[in-house]
């Protein structure tokens, strides 16, 4: 960018600027913004570039652009920032443009621009902008005081060149205040004073300036005092009161206002050994020019120097006797001797003020003093007595002032619950009575009142004066029928009274009232109403009532965890109610209602994406926990357990955990809900249809744990380290109960769960055991599934590696007994194959580990049917049986063999000789024909 660019862009901001006609708008100060950057590059381009038309041109403008600032900033409509921005681009076009060493006026203009500048940088506060302009300033006038020096010593003296000398001094000396404030600002205390220093020795030509000077010093401590920088503070004080001292134009007001505050300054810095020198200085201010606060300021540096109380008292009537003492002033100086502890002093001081100023307008700011500085005092029979004074004056002679009885009603109370809260609860009452007799007829609309009698009507309940309690409650309750606080009140005096009824029907009454202030500013402070009166209730041991209360706070809450605390409450309430009666029952105390309000609550609580924060998922597993111990306990009641267990499911997914662990313990649940289901089914005398139904949610139940079986498949195939063993215990139990329930429903696909079963890797024998149990359970009867149960159990027992013989007897007990009971001769004939299985068995592998009465079982069972045969004529079947049973008296002990054998030998001996005569008979007849 060349000087050309930058000339004409300037001048285009400055045209901006000038022309518009509102100014301190967004779009006016972005152009002074704008200009302001641009005014620090003109320097270097003009440096670059010298051009005499275009710096004449840019003098030109920045000189309109002067004019026009002064003109804004006299009609005030100019901000402090603005009118700093304003002249300090000016300034630096000036500065760039006018580069003579010579024209004497021109460098005097650019001093008087770089002052007003700099004034206008410390206004705004920014320090670093006004040390380089005052910089800048300072080269400006060593230019002219060069200039000026050389025509003197060129010229000689003259009149005009002393002149001009002494208005550059003038300037020097403006300059070096205006350095000593910024460095003040800028906390360099040493540089400010050295400057200061330098300007002070100027004063014997600039006499008039020493006023001046003194009030800079008297600001300078000001600032500091307020940074409480308070050293510092004192030293610019000093110099201040030191140079006002010679200073004619400076008035006895201004010095004693700065002794006053170097007073205030040596108090405050809390030395004992400064105490003197505040006395001195603040003495010295009273003799200069005596004012009230320095006589005030006097009184306090006496208590601080714990002066007696004959020299507090001189002190105070020099105050007192003040020509035109305002209340105020009184009243201060009774605070400060209060604070201060000299209480027998401020109370007679108020005793004068009270009957100096009683008909004064200020008289409701006299007794509230008074009645502070009594408490303060804590001169309560003193207190009391003042406060019947002014509620008698009240009611009969002087109305108090609306603000000072409100006032005063603060006061009472915050003495009543001070004394409440210490038990004290006649003193509290008292105060609350004060109160009351504050209130005129026309208060008595007053929503105040009612709560004032609500707090009588507590305190007289504490000291068991109930009628007294009563009669206050009542008068409360025709101000505000509809309050919560009113109906709270009664609710505790029907408690107290062991009004059981009563309470429960006030505590209905609160129920409603919180209803109706869902939602409002009220309904907070209404449900803690309702926390409080369940705990009171319980701590009367009024169970049913404490329930009530927290059943309300439960149902009407917007709070979640006040809601889930209230039903965690009434949980343990209702369990402890069933330990101490035994004739109560879960479903008679609704607890179910409970969890599952929790439940939903908490399902409400979860955010957009389903999750829940930490402390809401152990709300969620505390009752889930319940909820899984009450259904536990329900082992008679299995309708009550399924609905817990079922709640336990949906809570597992609100408790946390990772995804297989919550899998895992929702199928658990739903299992458990399944098999009380069942269990419901198998109630006896149970309609069909509601037994179909159960039957139906049971098959549903087990439904739901597949599809979650499925989604934990899912997870442990991608973590194989999983151990499989406890789902596949679950998952034979779903299937126990899948086969129950189908089995019942006569459902034609229940074969299929023997496949399922047989699926899993190396299963038990025992659900097959417990599946051949379950075909043949009325009204089911299925004996194909029966029979192939039975002998999968068998085989499965087989290939264990321990050999369970006695289940394997049992199961062929089982298989031949049905085979038996059935008059088709192709099931004795499937027996007949079963016998020889468990004879094989016997004689290879079992042996003596065989039960020897399932072993004489099977023999008699054998024998007898190949009698029943032999009978009949069936001589064939006969002898198939027969011998099959004794095949089997081998493996009897001895001394049961002698029991059987001989009689088993001759018979079947008989059955050997029929079969041989029907064999010859046969033949006889073949050769007849």
């Amino acid at each position: 960018m060349d000087c050309y660019l930058v000339a004409y862009d300037l001048k285009s901001l400055i045209r901006d600027i000038c022309g518009r006609e509102s100014q301190e708008d967004g779009s006016w100060c972005d152009l002074v913004e704008k200009a302001f950057r641009l005014s620090d590059k003109v320097m270097t381009e003009i440096q670059q570039n010298p051009n005499k038309g275009i710096m004449e041109q840019l003098e030109t403008v920045a000189v309109n652009l002067w004019n026009f600032t002064v003109s804004l900033k006299t009609g005030r409509r100019l901000s402090l920032l603005s009118n700093a921005k304003l002249r300090h681009i000016c300034l630096k076009i000036v500065e760039a443009t006018v580069i003579t060493t010579e024209d004497t006026m021109k460098i005097k203009r650019k001093i008087a621009m770089g002052l007003k500048t700099a004034r206008a940088w410390l206004d705004t506060k920014d320090i670093p902008m006004a040390i380089k302009v005052l910089d800048l300033t300072d080269q400006f006038i060593k230019q002219l005081q060069k200039l000026v020096i050389e025509d003197i010593n060129k010229l000689g003296a003259s009149d005009s060149l002393e002149k001009e000398k002494l208005d550059v001094e003038q300037d020097l000396f403006k300059l070096l205040c205006y350095k000593a404030e910024a460095s003040v600002a800028q906390s360099e205390n040493s540089t400010a004073l050295e400057l200061i220093q330098i300007a002070k020795e100027m004063l014997i030509r600039f006499p008039q300036e020493g006023a001046f000077l003194s009030m800079l010093c008297y600001n300078f401590g000001v600032e500091l005092y307020q940074k409480k920088k308070l050293e510092e503070a004192v030293s610019w004080l000093k110099e201040s009161f030191e140079m006002g001292k010679h200073q004619t134009n400076l008035d006895a007001r201004n010095q004693a206002r700065t002794l006053r505050l170097l007073a205030s300054v040596y108090l405050e810095m809390d030395q004992e050994d400064l105490l003197q020198k505040a006395l001195n200085a603040v003495t010295l201010a009273n003799n200069e020019y005596p004012h009230p606060s320095g006589l005030f300021l006097y009184l306090r540096i006496l208590l601080k120097a714990k002066e007696p109380n004959s020299v507090i008292n001189k002190a105070i009537l020099d105050i007192m006797q003040q020509p035109g003492i305002s209340p105020d002033v009184g009243i201060n100086t009774a605070l400060i001797l209060s604070k201060n502890e000299r209480h027998d002093l401020a109370v007679g001081l108020m005793k004068e003020l009270l009957k100096k100023f009683e008909h004064s307008a200020n008289i409701g700011d006299l007794l509230m003093s008074n009645f502070d500085i009594l408490l303060a005092a804590r001169d309560k029979q003193s207190l009391k007595e003042f406060v019947e004074f002014c509620i008698v004056e009240n009611n009969t002679h002087r109305a108090l002032e609306p603000a000072v009885k409100s006032r005063f009603h603060i006061e009472f109370w915050a003495l009543a619950y001070t004394a409440d809260e210490e038990k004290n609860y006649q003193e509290a009452l008292d105060w609350y009575n004060y109160s009351l007799s504050l209130y005129s007829r026309e208060e008595s609309g007053d929503q105040n009142l009612a709560r004032l009698h609500r707090n009588r009507a507590t305190c007289y309940l504490n000291l068991g004066q109930m009628d007294k309690a009563t009669e206050a409650v009542n008068e409360a309750k025709k101000l505000d029928p509809s309050s919560i606080n009113t109906l709270f009140m009664l609710f505790k005096l029907a408690l107290a009274g062991s009004n059981v009824e009563q309470a429960k029907d006030v505590l209905q009454n609160m129920c409603s009232e919180v209803a109706k202030l869902e939602n409002t500013d009220k309904e907070s402070e209404a449900q803690k109403l309702i926390c409080q009166a369940a705990f009171m209730a319980y701590e009367s041991h009024k169970e049913s009532t404490a329930s009530l209360a927290l059943e309300c706070l439960a149902n009407c809450s917007s709070d979640l965890y006040q809601t889930l605390t209230a039903l965690r409450c009434l949980i343990r309430l209702k369990l402890s109610q069933v330990d101490q009666d035994k004739s109560l029952s879960l479903e008679d105390i609704g607890i179910l209602r409970d969890i599952r309000m929790a439940y939903n609550k908490l399902l409400q609580a979860q955010d957009i994406g389903g999750k829940m924060s930490q402390k809401q998922s152990e709300e969620a597993s505390w009752f889930m926990r319940v909820a899984w111990n009450l259904a536990l306990k329900c082992e008679k009641k299995p309708d009550l357990m399924k609905d817990l267990f079922i709640l336990c499911s949906q809570y597992s997914g609100l408790c946390p955990d990772d995804e297989e662990n919550t899998l895992m313990r929702k199928k658990t649940c739903l299992l458990m809900a399944a098999a009380a289901c069942l269990q419901q089914a198998r109630t006896e005398g149970m309609m069909g249809v509601i037994k179909q139904n159960f039957l139906e949610e049971t098959i549903h139940l087990i439904h739901e744990c597949k599809v979650i079986n499925q989604q934990i498949k899912q997870e442990m195939d991608l973590d194989s380290s999983l151990d499989s063993r406890s789902r596949d215990k679950a998952d034979i139990l779903m299937l126990m109960y899948e086969f129950e329930a189908c089995c019942k429903l006569e459902d034609p696909t229940v074969e299929e769960v023997i496949e399922v079963l047989l699926k899993i890797p190396n299963p038990d024998p025992k659900p097959f055991e417990t599946i051949a149990a379950l075909s043949l359970e009325p009204p089911s009867h299925h004996k194909n599934i029966a029979v192939r149960a039975l002998k999968i159990a068998i085989r499965k027992h087989q290939q264990q590696p321990t050999v369970d013989y006695q289940r394997i007897s049992a199961l062929f007990h089982s298989l031949i007994q049905m085979a038996l009971n059935s008059v088709s001769d192709n099931t004795k004939q499937e027996a007949l194959g079963y016998y020889g299985e468990v004879v094989d068995l016997i004689d290879k592998k079992a042996q003596k580990d065989y039960p020897e009465i399932e072993t004489q079982w099977l023999m008699v069972k054998a024998w007898n049917c190949g009698i029943t045969f032999f009978s009949s004529g069936r001589y064939e079947l006969a002898e198939k049986w027969c011998s099959t049973g004794m095949s089997l008296l081998k493996y009897l002990t001895p001394g049961m063999q002698s029991n059987y054998s001989e009689r088993m030998t001759n018979t079947y001996a008989d059955i050997l000789d029929q079969m041989d005569k029907r064999k010859i008979k046969k033949s006889k007849k073949g050769l007849e024909e």
